[in-house]
């Protein structure tokens, strides 16, 4: 008897994987983002991917690698390896992409002024090199900022250039607007003036339209008849004058409860002094001017009734004329004194 046993074997066809790398354009600018994809055939159902730059291992194992750092000629390809069946070889390389990196232009960006007040006028942009670059910002438009369009505050402008390659870069400044709506305001008490508006402000006082050295404070104490303005400055560079404030300086209301005043040595070098009847106990305020009106000296004393005698060092005066005021309730009593 003759026995027959039969045998089967399953025979699949080989494949063969293959991979090709892409990317829309290999000529980036530096800082681009590059996204390279790929195409596969016989991939299986899972396969795994290695991305290589110059040989080296980069990027996770994905279909697609994208990368903002790379430098001019650069080489990226990818190893792709298939899990399908009967794939022959099961690992291959993509082809290589080399890259072309251009750099960016280097941008800079100063600003001739960066200090307006709202109710200034509309401003031509300038200070962006190289020049032929596009101005944007709150406030921009065309190349002019309009500081009444922006509004007061702290505005980013920027100036962005773009190179015969396509490439652009950009650079920013700071443009600080200040409002100061309203022109200040002189009022008058005797013979103090003050300016209406208060804050985070400078002061500058001015008698004949001339800058009146020293006087930064909002009020002044007048020693003369004049035209008096006061100019209120913001910390942004905004500023304001007041109206002419005309002042006829009258008699002033005398400080009686100060008796015989006498000023010697006179003329002084290094001290005065003050010699008086006070007729009650009373605080004094002392203060000293030049002849333009500046404060160059001010003190204050306790005094009791009877024979005052206050010395007063004035060493530090420059030679000339003074005036000394000694004031006590809204009550003045003066005299000249003159230092050589």
């Amino acid at each position: 008897n003759t026995l027959t046993k039969n045998a089967y074997i399953n025979v699949t066809n080989s494949v063969t994987p293959q991979i090709s790398i892409n990317i829309p354009n290999s000529t980036l600018c530096a800082g681009e983002n590059a996204v390279f994809s790929t195409v596969i055939l016989n991939g299986g159902s899972n396969p795994t991917y290695q991305w290589k730059r110059n040989g080296a291992n980069v990027g996770a194992n994905n279909n697609a690698y994208t990368s903002a750092g790379l430098n001019n000629n650069d080489t990226i390809w990818c190893v792709f390896n298939s899990n399908a069946s009967c794939a022959i070889p099961a690992i291959v390389e993509s082809n290589k992409i080399v890259v072309n990196i251009k750099p960016k232009p280097t941008v800079t960006f100063t600003l001739s002024n960066n200090k307006l007040c709202v109710r200034d006028t509309t401003v031509v942009l300038s200070g962006g090199l190289p020049s032929g670059g596009i101005y944007s910002g709150t406030g921009v438009s065309n190349g002019n900022f309009n500081p009444s369009i922006s509004g007061a505050g702290n505005h980013v402008i920027t100036y962005t250039y773009t190179d015969a390659s396509s490439c652009a870069a950009a650079a920013s400044a700071n443009m600080q607007v200040s409002s100061l709506a309203n022109a200040p305001v002189i009022t008058q008490n005797g013979n103090t003036l003050s300016c209406d508006i208060s804050g985070a402000l400078t002061y500058q006082w001015f008698k004949e339209n001339v800058a009146i050295s020293g006087a930064n404070a909002q009020t002044y104490d007048i020693t003369s008849s004049g035209n008096y303005q006061v100019e209120v400055s913001l910390t942004g560079g905004c500023s304001r004058r007041s109206l002419v404030y005309n002042i006829i300086k009258t008699r002033i209301d005398e400080l009686r409860s100060i008796k015989a005043l006498a000023v010697y040595p006179i003329p002084a070098h290094t001290e005065i002094t003050l010699a008086f009847e006070s007729t009650k106990a009373q605080s004094l305020s002392l203060h000293i001017y030049d002849m333009t009106g500046k404060l160059v000296w001010q003190g204050s004393e306790e005094v009791v009734v009877g024979a005052i005698q206050l010395p007063i060092n004035v060493s530090t005066l420059a030679p000339g004329t003074y005036l000394l005021r000694i004031s006590n309730e809204g009550k003045q009593i003066q005299r000249n004194l003159l230092v050589k």
